[in-house]
């Protein structure tokens, strides 16, 4: 289960110690940029014929949480239930909210720290929280970079003496990631010390009286799946252009390693690293990884980018082929999930778009893998700022941030996908195929309208156009021998045509581009 654990903290930020002077709750406790921009926005829709995607998958979360919850900064699937911490709409204070489909949304922390926040864990009735402060609570109570919060007594405690480096004490980014399993928590991050005491290394596991160092654990990010906990891991020979990547799963008593330092080679991508991305229903895998060479035509300057793979039926797979890596996008940029079906989600800052499409997909700040191929999500989210977390949770897709649109619909940065493939197949009528020659598409790639032609004069002939999902999103009736139909609603992606011309059927497949 990742959030977004890359964007905002990989590159070290030097500011000033925090002095607390007040017991005064803080207010600002997420990054900088997380307030940078105030959101102003009109919602413009465009004209749509029929059902379009927007209308089917999108959803507003912000008003669907009762008010509760804005802007989430991170999300997290815990005990069965999905974990925002985020701003509590009624007050504008930081807050981790819980939700199920059976209890609702609710307020489950009231976060009060002296400084930053960055990531955060829960396991029963508690709560740890991970960042740059160094006290918690109304009470001011020491804690140097993580605490934990109880839901029943409502109370703040220390975690020993925290995590910090005394060589840089004023890095912001101290707390990568935070993992709580079974009474142990797990901890990654840019630290070197608890209190005085010197760790063996950045990794280190707190079990209720102490930080203890395992070198079986050496991870970058852990992801709960079934009731158990896997661990990911990874190295770079960049010589050789080999990332070695290793997932460990324990289940509270038994360690098993899935494999390790399972080497895949990229021939043509200058290799930096890899990290975990999340797993399937399938036991599947996926990873992002980031890619960085001298450019051919000049020495001095670099081009790097992104690219997601999948060690999916046992075989190593790059996602969309090299063509479709993430052409200058840093990893740090984006943040990432998969769902149970292997469709992974990605959203953030598209600098440059993806493959050779340049624009179309940061225009929409958020594209799925399908398994074959990546797809927009209907018209994607917009006025963005920026998009801080994704997280899968029983069936649908939360997106978190500070944007204004998602799909056609407003919002206050907290929106949801559904993803959840059709269980409904689409009828399909018993008739004869027509002889695809007697039928004309074009263009195809479409753009803003296709053509559909036929061999002579028709009186009796419908089209209908399904998304990939089997949702139908429009349907026209043909008289004559072509008909011009607008394509200017549909997002970008790939649809079927089923043309029913009198006792017969013919199907095509056609692409929207832009």
């Amino acid at each position: 289960m990742k959030s977004n654990i890359f964007k905002f903290f990989l590159v070290a930020i030097v500011i000033p110690i925090l002095t607390v002077s007040s017991s005064a709750r803080e207010k600002q406790v997420f990054p900088p940029e997380y307030y940078a921009k105030q959101k102003t926005y009109k919602l413009q829709l465009p004209t749509i014929l029929t059902t379009h995607p927007d209308d089917i998958f999108w959803k507003d979360v912000s008003s669907l949480s009762g008010g509760l919850m804005n802007s989430p900064y991170q999300m997290k699937v815990c005990d069965g239930a999905l974990y925002v911490m985020g701003q509590e709409a009624a007050s504008g204070y930081a807050a981790i909210g819980r939700y199920t489909k059976k209890d609702g949304w609710s307020i489950v922390c009231d976060i009060d720290v002296g400084g930053y926040l960055s990531t955060f864990s829960v396991d029963g009735d508690n709560i740890y929280i991970g960042g740059y402060f160094e006290t918690a609570g109304p009470k001011q109570i020491p804690a140097r970079n993580v605490v934990r919060y109880n839901i029943k007594t409502k109370g703040w405690y220390p975690m020993g003496d925290g995590l910090w480096d005394p060589d840089h004490p004023n890095v912001v980014n101290m707390i990568d990631e935070i993992t709580a399993y079974k009474g142990l928590v797990f901890i990654n991050g840019r630290y070197s010390h608890s209190g005085d005491k010197e760790l063996s290394s950045n990794f280190v596991i707190w079990d209720g009286n102490g930080y203890v160092n395992d070198d079986r654990f050496n991870y970058l990010s852990a992801i709960f799946h079934d009731g158990i906990i896997y661990s990911f891991s990874s190295s770079v020979d960049t010589s050789k252009k080999i990332v070695n990547l290793g997932v460990t799963k324990w289940d509270g008593d038994e360690l098993e390693r899935i494999f390790k330092q399972y080497k895949w080679e990229i021939t043509n991508l200058g290799v930096r690293g890899g990290f975990s991305v999340g797993i399937d229903s399938k036991k599947n895998y996926y990873f992002i990884g980031s890619y960085s060479y001298f450019s051919p035509s000049d020495s001095t300057k670099h081009i790097y980018g992104t690219y997601y793979l999948g060690f999916v039926d046992g075989k190593w797979k790059l996602l969309g082929g090299d063509k479709w890596a993430f052409n200058k996008i840093y990893y740090e940029d984006l943040v990432q999930d998969v769902d149970a079906y292997g469709q992974v989600y990605i959203a953030g800052d598209f600098k440059y778009g993806i493959g050779d499409d340049l624009t179309s997909f940061k225009r929409h700040s958020i594209i799925m893998w399908s398994g074959t191929e990546w797809n927009t999500m209907g018209s994607g989210i917009r006025d963005v700022y920026n998009v801080s977390c994704i997280t899968y949770y029983d069936g649908d897709v939360y997106i978190g941030g500070n944007f204004g649109i998602a799909g056609d619909k407003e919002t206050e940065g907290f929106a949801k996908w559904n993803n959840r493939p059709t269980t409904d197949t689409i009828v399909q009528p018993k008739l004869p195929e027509i002889d695809i020659s007697e039928v004309h598409i074009y263009p195809n790639p479409a753009s803003d309208y296709i053509v559909v032609e036929f061999n002579k004069d028709t009186t009796d002939c419908k089209v209908d156009i399904y998304n990939l999902y089997g949702s139908s999103v429009g349907s026209y009736n043909i008289v004559g021998r072509s008909f011009t139909i607008n394509t200017e609603h549909l997002a970008i992606g790939v649809y079927m045509l089923k043309v029913y011309y009198g006792d017969r059927v013919a199907s095509k497949t056609i692409t929207i581009l832009r």
